[in-house]
C-alpha cells in the first residue's frame, strides 16, 4: 500500500501539476487580467505589475496524502492602509483579488477591481473536468506502472 501511494504521489507531482498550472494560469490570465485593463502610469494611473500572470509564481505544494495545492505566490505592493492582513502571506495577493477583498480608499467610485473574480473556482471546475489532467493521470500510470 505504501507503494502504490508513493506511485501516485510521484504522478500527481510530476505529470499531474503541470497540467493543473498550465489551467490555473490561464484563468488567472482570463478571469483576473481580462476582467480590466487599468490606465498605465503615463496616463496618470499606474503600472500594473503583472506578478499574478508569472507563471513563476504558480507553484504546487504536497498538502498530505495524495493531494496537491496549486496556486500563486505573488506578494501584493505594501498596504497604505491597513495590515493587508487575508489570505496566507504566500498566497494573499491572489486571495484578495479572487475574493474581491482589494478596497477602494481613494474616492466613492465603483471599480472592477473591487468585485471578485473567481478565477480559483473556474480553474477548479477544470481542474476536474480537464482531458488534460486525465491524460497527465493516464501518462504516469503507464511510466510508473507500466502498459
Amino acid at each position: 500500500m505504501a507503494a502504490a501511494n508513493k506511485a501516485c504521489s510521484n504522478i500527481l507531482i510530476n505529470e499531474v501539476a503541470d497540467a493543473a498550472k498550465e489551467i490555473v494560469n490561464d484563468h488567472i490570465s482570463k478571469d483576473i487580467y481580462g476582467a480590466y485593463s487599468p490606465v498605465g502610469s503615463e496616463n496618470g494611473g499606474y503600472d500594473r505589475r503583472g506578478e499574478l500572470g508569472n507563471p513563476a509564481n504558480t507553484v504546487v505544494k504536497k498538502t498530505g496524502g495524495n493531494e496537491i495545492l496549486i496556486t500563486n505566490i505573488a506578494s501584493p505592493s505594501p498596504p497604505i492602509f491597513g495590515d493587508g492582513s487575508g489570505g496566507s502571506q504566500e498566497d494573499r495577493l491572489l486571495y484578495w483579488i479572487n475574493e474581491g477583498l482589494v478596497p477602494n480608499y481613494f474616492n466613492k467610485r465603483d471599480y472592477p477591481w473591487m468585485h471578485s473574480r473567481d478565477a480559483i473556482g473556474a480553474a477548479q471546475e477544470e481542474v476536474n473536468s480537464s482531458a488534460n489532467i486525465t491524460r497527465a493521470i493516464r501518462s504516469g500510470i503507464e511510466r510508473v506502472f507500466g502498459k
